[in-house]
């Protein structure tokens, strides 16, 4: 359950990242 929380947090960060970027 721990893992599955980290890799929405992960996604996340990624969807801003490359919100960031363009």
């Amino acid at each position: 359950m721990k893992e599955a929380k980290r890799r929405e947090q992960i996604e996340l960060e990624l969807k801003t990242s490359k919100q960031s970027l363009e």
